[in-house]
């Protein structure tokens, strides 16, 4: 009696179980049948939504699928590190420059990128500075690399402008990359457009409205580089950067601003979405914080009214024009077992579709400099780009997060009246300090 196994058809059975194992062998190993984990900050409203196309196009050519979770920028690092600590670290996660260094110093906690960045990838990315400012601050590697980035511009309100009687020539040097304006001018801005044009004794435009209650990274940075602040917060030495003639400076024009009645009463305690809402509703005719979202989407969306223009940043005492850069930054956690497909999630992201689908999508810059056709001829796409030259990437120490604390709070006493900018500079050296201590 012949075993079936040796009959004919027992052999042709067998065979083709080989070439299903050895299929299904090649398919694991390519990756089909697994799910990454990516933790991914709202730099949009929905990303699990704005990453569905994406993901949906990914896993069909990879067998890979990528489940989603939101976390907050607030509770990113923290919930990153509970989740390591645990054991239960997802396999991506996205950070801003201020986020991933406490990271990198939490037991070691990201993998090291290097060996998957080639260099063909490295002639594509249209400010490769930048991944040599984040091995630079982690200590010679690289932990993270950024899918897109944003800068800031300001914006003007045109119709305030115009009846105030602001000359076309002030508006040229706001608007023209090659003139610039300057503190005075914009002092100078506050008297024109600050008054009371409806004859009810109240003031019904102001100038400028400044964050005072927020706990934002940029808004005081933004004044504060542009005094000719650190660009790291730190200086020569390594020590923190805030006791200094910029801090003052900085504090000394918005304790100005606010003095001189330029801008509306309680900037003291108003939100960040507070402030730009007295923009966007016409009561300040100024805002230097402007994503390019809100330009060219949801602005003109949700107020067809307002009519605005964007400008270039203002030249500091100190003769710097500034701004900030933000970037959307992708990590790997070193406990992640599937690193290598982790990896093959970025680079589809750093595709030249992937790249236009992201730049159309959200309105922020490629950071392979693939854009839709459409953005090609956009005025407004070249200004953001052009102040890229100037833009300062968000500190990337890992005492940022306690240092943001700082200098927003000591701003908000200087507003509040229950400081002075001198005084509140040496605060922000001393607490800065003290927490600097902490990661030495």
């Amino acid at each position: 009696m012949v075993h079936p196994q040796f009959s004919k058809g027992g052999k042709i059975m067998f065979r083709k179980s080989l070439v299903l194992l050895s299929i299904l062998l090649f398919l694991l190993t390519i990756g089909f049948g697994k799910t990454l984990q990516f933790w991914a900050t709202p730099f949009v409203s929905q990303p699990e939504k704005f990453f569905e196309p994406l993901v949906k196009q990914f896993k069909a050519e990879t067998g890979i699928d990528v489940e989603i979770s939101v976390v907050s920028y607030a509770d990113a690092v923290t919930k990153i590190q509970a989740a390591i600590a645990a054991g239960e670290a997802p396999d991506l996660v996205a950070l801003s420059e201020g986020r991933f260094m406490p990271l990198v110093r939490f037991g070691n906690a990201l993998y090291e990128l290097d060996e998957f960045v080639t260099d063909d990838l490295l002639k594509r990315v249209v400010r490769p500075q930048l991944l040599d400012q984040y091995r630079q601050i982690a200590g010679g590697k690289l932990y993270v690399f950024p899918i897109c980035f944003w800068t800031y511009l300001g914006a003007i309100n045109l119709d305030i402008f115009k009846k105030a009687g602001v000359p076309e020539e002030f508006i040229e040097k706001m608007t023209d990359p090659n003139k610039y304006y300057t503190w005075d001018d914009l002092l100078q801005l506050g008297a024109m457009v600050t008054k009371d044009y409806n004859g009810d004794g109240k003031v019904d435009h102001w100038l400028y409205a400044y964050p005072g209650g927020e706990n934002w990274v940029h808004p005081f940075l933004l004044w504060y580089w542009n005094a000719g602040g650190s660009p790291t917060l730190l200086d020569e030495n390594g020590k923190p950067a805030f006791n200094t003639e910029a801090t003052i400076r900085a504090l000394k024009f918005l304790l100005t601003l606010k003095e001189k009645g330029y801008m509306p009463p309680g900037v003291e305690s108003l939100s960040a979405g507070d402030a730009i809402d007295m923009f966007t509703s016409g009561k300040t005719a100024f805002i230097n914080n402007v994503w390019p979202s809100n330009a060219f989407v949801v602005w003109p969306k949700q107020f067809k009214n307002l009519n605005f223009r964007l400008v270039y940043p203002p030249v500091g005492p100190t003769g710097l024009r500034t701004t900030y850069f933000g970037s959307y930054l992708l990590a790997i956690p070193r406990q992640s077992k599937m690193k290598r497909e982790a990896w093959k999630f970025i680079e589809f992201l750093l595709r030249p579709e992937s790249q236009k689908y992201i730049s159309a999508n959200t309105y922020y810059s490629s950071i392979t400099g693939d854009v839709p056709d459409e953005f090609k001829g956009d005025p407004r796409v070249k200004m953001y780009m052009e102040v890229v030259k100037y833009a300062i990437p968000e500190p990337m120490h890992p005492a940022m997060a306690r240092w943001k604390m700082i200098y927003n709070s000591e701003t908000q006493a200087v507003l509040s009246g229950q400081k002075t900018p001198e005084e509140a500079a040496k605060t922000m050296q001393k607490l800065a300090e003290q927490a600097l201590e902490f990661y030495k």
